[in-house]
């Protein structure tokens, strides 16, 4: 298939890990961004569909565009005649007792994202999966009478004509078989999930009435559709899971770390029990996706994803959860029911790392014991390619420099500004946001808590004072110098003849420039900046960076 030897080093490793029934049999592969982590998927896949009997595959990302695109990418570990037959047209576990999958290929391809899950919340669906909710009660409720029909009109929500096109699609020939066959253990599964067992059919249609009228037909309808979700990944148990760019849907990891069965109380139903299991339903569907079944294993599951943790969230003291403990959180589920172990030794080792990182010699023997350790550990279920690694001594890695900035009188002064006028929950906040955003009380707006809450101290001559931005000069062109080091050291990088273009010139131009981009271009000082990409971790810094840059 054209790969690279790195990327089949890591598709044998990663091989030998997926087949090991004593491991987890969960792997990320977290090579940099570039370095073909989809080949390596199709590497892995190409070598376990070469067993005696064909696999059913779950390719899972965030979008539905990616996700036909990485569709098609996969599939060319097939013959080009075998390709259209492998995959198969459903985006939804919901529809798939109806999926046929073509027979003797090595493996079936089936793609979702986290969005065709029905996991919790409330929605109404597609209109094809209530038509086979319908049939499905049609079938399976067939004493129910009356209530039938009422129970059919609680479900529609389309035009008439949308949805008899829908019903009789499942009214006929094959599709209507398999409503027959499904709907016994289908409405047994509705029974046991409403807590109506033991009950007629006209009672079972009476309280799915009752329960899709008014503010909860949607949420009766989202937990519906789990079991009718249950009920495909039940027919069509996954043999390999693959989760790409996975920290954008992180939540689905979460029940194999910390869910357990839980118990059902009998008595009445009140909104805690509702809460459990809509829970449960959700986590129960996601186990059968991605977990073990009874004494059958669970399937093998790559996980791909170059930056494995999601953007960085929470206020600036780090509230919510953080990368330390999103990346303990991903080894609980990639460690699986050996993670109980083998995080917690872990933990200790990575805690007793950072110690001798701060405190030992340099190159001390017991820090790179534990290094190797770790890593040994870690490779198990996690492996990663840097361009670095793959060049060697052919990487031309520049340092970072470090620029000596200029700290003058007015910067403290605002910096002593902001914290009088930040409440004292906010104080943490001030150095960060002083440091990274000029003029920080104008530039914050009110979604800062800082802003929002501040009450702004008193500005001794506050008409011809330098810490603040007044409307008058900005209307009257006013030259002015930001007490901000950061901000005037990058003003001094940026200013030049091109920085007075609508746009930048081309590196590579087409054709000979004419004014004023040429003029500008030959003033410029030779090896001077053009494009400069600056990173911050607050939204308000680029907004005030780019208001001061256009106005210089």
């Amino acid at each position: 298939m054209g790969r690279k030897p790195f990327q089949e080093a890591t598709v044998l490793h990663v091989v030998s890990r997926l087949r090991d029934d004593s491991g987890p049999r969960r792997f990320l592969v977290a090579d940099e961004v570039g370095l073909g982590k989809t080949l390596v998927a199709q590497g892995v896949l190409q070598h376990l569909a070469s067993g005696p009997r064909p696999l059913n595959v779950f390719y899972v990302c965030s979008s539905l565009t990616i996700a036909n695109q990485n569709r098609d990418s996969l599939l060319e570990v097939l013959p080009p005649e075998d390709r259209k037959n492998a995959s198969v047209n459903v985006d939804r576990p919901t529809l798939l007792p109806w999926a046929d999958p073509p027979a003797g290929n090595s493996f079936t391809l089936f793609t979702l994202t986290p969005g065709t899950l029905p996991m919790k919340g409330s929605s109404r669906g597609r209109v094809d999966e209530r038509a086979s909710l319908w049939c499905l009660f049609r079938e399976g409720l067939s004493e129910a009478g009356l209530s039938l029909g009422a129970l059919e009109q609680r479900l529609k929500l389309v035009q008439e004509q949308t949805w008899r096109t829908e019903v009789e699609a499942r009214s006929r020939g094959a599709m209507l078989g398999r409503m027959r066959e499904l709907a016994r253990p289908f409405v047994a599964e509705v029974r046991t999930s409403f807590h109506l067992t033991g009950a007629g059919d006209r009672a079972v249609a009476d309280a799915l009435v009752h329960r899709l009228g008014g503010e909860t037909q949607l949420a009766t309808i989202q937990k519906l559709r789990q079991r009718l979700g249950r009920l495909g990944l039940g027919m069509m148990k996954p043999d390999l899971v693959i989760l790409d760019e996975f920290q954008r849907f992180f939540e689905i990891l979460k029940p194999f770390s910390e869910v357990t069965d839980i118990p059902r109380p009998v008595g009445p139903i009140d909104l805690d029990e509702e809460q459990l299991d809509d829970d449960e339903n959700a986590h129960s569907l996601l186990r059968l996706l991605l977990g073990a079944r009874e004494a059958e294993a669970g399937p093998a599951i790559l996980l791909l994803s170059a930056t494995p943790y999601r953007p960085p969230a929470g206020d600036v003291d780090g509230s919510g959860l953080r990368h330390y403990d999103q990346f303990f959180r991903l080894l609980e589920f990639l460690y699986g029911a050996q993670a109980k172990t083998e995080v917690p030794a872990l933990r200790s080792l990575f805690r007793r790392y950072g110690t001798l990182l701060r405190e030992a010699e340099p190159g001390s023997d017991e820090i790179l014991r534990l290094r190797d350790d770790i890593q040994a550990r870690l490779f198990r279920v996690i492996a990663r390619t840097e361009r670095a690694g793959l060049l060697g001594a052919e990487a031309h890695v520049t340092a970072p420099e470090r620029r000596s900035v200029e700290l003058r009188p007015d910067d403290v002064r605002v910096y002593r500004h902001l914290w009088d006028s930040a409440d004292d929950d906010d104080k943490s906040a001030v150095t960060p946001y002083w440091s990274s955003i000029p003029y920080p009380l104008q530039m914050l707006d009110q979604r800062y808590l800082l802003r929002k809450r501040a009450t702004p101290a008193p500005i001794r001559d506050l008409a011809a004072s330098p810490l603040v931005l007044r409307a008058r000069q900005v209307r009257r062109y006013e030259e002015f110098t930001p007490p901000h080091p950061r901000m005037r050291a990058l003003l001094s990088d940026v200013a030049g003849p091109t920085l007075g273009l609508p746009w930048l010139p081309p590196s590579l131009p087409w054709w000979p420039l004419g004014s004023p981009f040429k003029d500008a271009t030959e003033a410029a000082p030779t090896g001077g900046l053009s494009k400069i990409l600056l990173f911050s971790r607050f939204r308000a810094a680029p907004r005030g960076i780019a208001s001061l840059i256009s106005f210089e």
